[in-house]
């Protein structure tokens, strides 16, 4: 049997090896990459997430993750700025809460001579609420505000009231609104973590809000000008452009400079990133989300349903669950914490009224802390019944109503009880001093009858 043999001259051994040695260490790169289960091979933000640090041109930032609020990178987030049309985006909050979309909305007087941009709507015209929302939040029109103002509340102001109260309560401690549409006025402000604190509340809390804002496109139905129907969102390059981008908002006035909310989602984890008066500030935003994809992650803490302990309500203990999941952000390169850093903290808002308690129900609140600092919350939800009190029936005296009855039937007993001790021991005395009267003339008496029979 003979076999072939390939003989390399002694000056191509070293040439043969090398090239072997890259082919080699090439196919272990791919095998690699192509393992990695985020791959840029198969990563469509490949092109954006170098990871470096960002460098935006606005001087005023803010990267929020949606789901814990927290800061992953900010410049001056807390500085007061002209928010321009980012305002739109709480008017749009406050009309979804308050309003009902298949409402029909009329355009008031007061729409006559608003600035662009605008949908034009005349004294009169008719739309849906559901269509003035898509007009408001995806063409910027300064029209639209005013008109939900009036279907809501009959006026500017006692709107933008409701507009300041819903920024409270959703947490803006730097934003106070003056317009319902952002147009320039001295006293209207806001901030970058407020503006990211008001996109997360939406996006969280809202479907249609979620919905509305990373359209694209939309036909408006009016009553007047029909013609005038297509609204396409000022973001519209954004959400083309920018893999997983799901909104939210653009504004710009002279006073504010251009001013951008973006947000999008990569792997099911939604970002926000704001930019103010910047004249970049898309990429701005581009910059913060890849960042922020690049170089973070969310980290699976306590699920939703895990117990949170017990909480104490109009007496009764109620043993409390998480409503939801607890996360935490953490650096893709940072060695995660243990779980024995993290703690949990429920606390109560039920009141004795709120009596009784079925399972599943809201009761309170449960924190998240990572070493005593606040990561996040969620609802506490009673994992077993509380039922209510037994009630005393006692009558309504006057002004007090039936909660009051407890503490009516305590101030009765702490007074009367001392009372009647005293009286019964008045009594007793009174009854034993007769007693003792009694007694003494009985005595009296004998000892007459005595004397008496010794004389006869």
């Amino acid at each position: 049997m003979t076999g072939t043999f390939i003989i390399i001259p002694k000056y191509l051994v070293p040439k043969v090896f090398c090239y072997l040695f890259y082919r080699v260490v090439i196919v272990l790169l791919l095998l690699i990459v192509s393992a990695t289960p985020e791959a840029f091979a198969d990563n469509p933000l490949s092109k954006y997430m170098s990871g470096d640090y960002p460098h935006p041109t606005s001087r005023y930032t803010c990267l929020m993750d949606l789901n814990t609020g927290k800061v992953l990178y900010s410049k001056n987030p807390y500085t007061h700025r002209s928010p321009a049309s980012l305002t739109k985006m709480v008017a749009a909050i406050v009309l979804i809460e308050n309003g009902h979309l298949n409402d029909t909305v009329t355009a008031p007087p007061a729409v006559v001579g608003t600035p662009e941009s605008s949908l034009h709507l005349s004294p009169g015209e008719t739309i849906s609420l559901r269509d003035l929302l898509y007009a408001m939040l995806l063409r910027s029109a300064n029209d639209t505000p005013v008109v939900g103002a009036y279907y809501l509340t009959g006026g500017i102001s006692p709107f933008v009231d409701l507009m300041n109260n819903k920024a409270k309560e959703i947490g803006c401690q730097n934003t106070h609104f003056v317009t319902p549409n952002g147009l320039y006025a001295n006293g209207h402000y806001s901030c970058a973590y407020d503006l990211a604190l008001i996109a997360r509340y939406g996006l969280t809390h809202l479907p249609e809000f979620r919905e509305i804002v990373k359209t694209r496109e939309y036909h408006v139905k009016r009553s007047i000008h029909t013609g005038d129907s297509l609204v396409t969102n000022t973001a519209m390059t954004f959400l083309t452009d920018y893999p997983g981008a799901d909104g939210v908002k653009t504004g710009y006035i002279s006073q504010a400079g251009h001013c951008f909310v973006g947000s999008a989602t990569h792997h099911g984890w939604q970002l926000i990133a704001v930019s103010l008066n910047s004249p970049q500030c898309r990429s701005d935003v581009v910059q913060m989300l890849s960042y922020g994809f690049a170089n973070f992650k969310p980290r699976m803490i306590f699920k939703a349903g895990y117990p949170a302990g017990t909480l104490t309500l109009n007496g009764r203990p109620a043993l409390v669950v998480t409503g939801g999941d607890l996360d935490d952000v953490v650096g893709r390169k940072e060695r995660e914490a243990p779980l024995t850093s993290y703690s949990l903290r429920a606390q109560s808002f039920a009141s004795a009224d709120a009596l009784p308690i079925s399972i599943g129900e809201k009761v309170g609140t449960v924190s998240l802390y990572r070493d005593g600092i606040f990561i996040m919350k969620v609802d506490a939800l009673a994992a077993n019944p509380v039922p209510a009190r037994p009630s005393l029936n006692l009558p309504q005296i006057g002004w007090w109503g039936k909660s009051d009855h407890v503490v009516i039937a305590t101030v009765l007993t702490l007074v009367l009880l001392p009372l009647l001790y005293v009286g019964g021991r008045i009594l007793e005395l009174a009854l034993h001093a007769r007693k003792t009267a009694e007694n003494s003339r009985r005595r009296r008496s004998s000892i007459t009858k005595d004397v008496r029979a010794v004389d006869s």
